[in-house]
């Protein structure tokens, strides 16, 4: 259900970062890693902060093995 409402801002609000990356927690923690990479690489160029974006693409990383 709240993948749901998220999906719907991100329609609205493509650019929201909070909503994709809540989308990406929401698919990875129900074992949906193909979808949760994607939304976590939607993310990738929306995140200015150097840090954050290695943390993503450090789970992005782990999402793959």
């Amino acid at each position: 259900k709240a993948a749901r409402r998220l999906e719907s801002v991100n329609r609205l609000q493509p650019g929201n970062i909070d909503a994709i990356l809540m989308l990406a927690d929401i698919h990875e923690r129900m074992g949906n890693k193909p979808v949760a990479i994607s939304w976590y690489q939607k993310s990738l160029s929306l995140v200015q902060q150097s840090d954050i974006k290695k943390e993503i693409e450090k789970r992005i990383g782990e999402l793959r093995k």
